[in-house]
């Protein structure tokens, strides 16, 4: 499956624009960290398309959307069903 990634940033509004931006960012994030934990593979991509107007506009977008990328989430081959790591084996508490 893939996701196109989209803010509408709406000037003016009380929100200023780049935390718009960052909050489609952060919801982008959040999709491929509940993909990996259903243990699914994901990726988040960009690219040239994304800044091209033709295709942005292919999509339905406004001149003013940004396109942030695309989540291509799917099996995540041999590793799909197997136990996750100990985080002890490579986590260490800072002091």
């Amino acid at each position: 499956m893939t996701i196109a990634v989209v803010a509408r940033v709406i000037e003016g509004h009380k929100i200023p624009a780049i935390e718009q931006v960052l909050a489609a960012g952060a919801a982008a994030m959040n999709i491929l960290n509940a993909a990996h934990a259903l243990r699914f593979g994901a990726k988040w991509v960009t690219g040239a398309n994304c800044y091209d107007a033709d295709f942005r506009a292919g999509f339905g977008l406004e001149p003013g959307d940004r396109l942030l990328g695309f989540i291509h989430i799917g099996t995540g081959g041999a590793a799909v069903g197997t136990a996750r790591p100990d985080p002890g084996d490579f986590v260490t508490e800072w002091q």
